[in-house]
């Protein structure tokens, strides 16, 4: 079943023309004129705000063991305003509001003082203004859906990327193994795949420290698993793919 605010979003009902009454005696969508445009915004920010409510329960629940499954309700979510936001359009196009508006503005200023000619004014007014309200709450929707969407997916991707920081960091650990106490450059060129430039580029850079062992450069396991450990994500990123 969909959800209350789509409904109301999508809702464009129009109550039967009487040049009779103003605009007091009609409503849009359930709500009068004489109650006004106030109330209808009220009505529409409740909605909103329990709709997006309810969102971030259903997210904070499914985000740990759905997190694709979420984006893409997220997107469809998005798909279904755009469509209530071209619905509404093709609406206010049909009933050419702006048009009979100005229209019978002029023939006011003319001179024309029929009282069922200023109804009629009053309720064309009275459905416009109720339509951008309707209009201002389907772009509302639209941002913070897309805002959502936008955090959600960098969420994603920076949770992929730690993940791979993490295998390729347990997969240096589990190189080291192979080795001594004392390394060579060679030795860390083979476990990081990158050149003896790179390497010497890291020792520059204060990466790695490099020490002596009988007049030989070499460098401590230890040492380089407490970079891995500290700074594993920084150095990784510069590893050759």
């Amino acid at each position: 079943m969909e959800n209350k605010l789509f409904v109301e979003l999508r809702r464009f009902e129009l109550s039967s023309t009487d040049v009779n009454v103003n605009a007091e005696k009609h409503c849009y969508n359930g709500v009068s004129g004489l109650e006004g445009e106030e109330a209808y915004n009220r009505f529409l920010e409740k909605c909103f705000s329990d709709f997006f409510d309810e969102l971030r329960d259903k997210i904070a629940v499914e985000i740990i063991l759905h997190k694709e499954e979420v984006l893409q309700y997220l997107n469809m979510l998005l798909f279904d305003v755009q469509s209530i936001e071209e619905e509404l359009s093709q609406h206010l196009l049909s009933c050419g509001f702006d048009g009979c508006i100005e229209a019978i503005r002029e023939d006011i200023k003319v001179g024309n003082k029929n009282i069922c000619l200023r109804n009629e004014l009053s309720c064309l007014v009275f459905f416009r203004s109720m339509c951008q309200i309707q209009f201002t709450y389907v772009e509302k929707t639209r941002v913070k859906l897309l805002g959502l969407i936008n955090n959600f997916s960098r969420r994603i991707v920076l949770e992929k990327q730690t993940e791979e920081h993490e295998e390729r960091y347990d997969e240096y650990i589990g190189l080291l193994a192979e080795y001594g106490d004392l390394l060579t450059i060679g030795d860390l060129c083979k476990i990081f795949d990158v050149t003896r430039v790179t390497i010497n580029n890291w020792e520059h850079e204060g990466k790695i420290k490099r020490t002596d062992a009988n007049g030989s450069p070499r460098y401590l396991k230890s040492e380089i698993k407490r970079i891995l450990v500290q700074n594993h994500p920084e150095i990784l990123r510069r590893m050759k793919k």
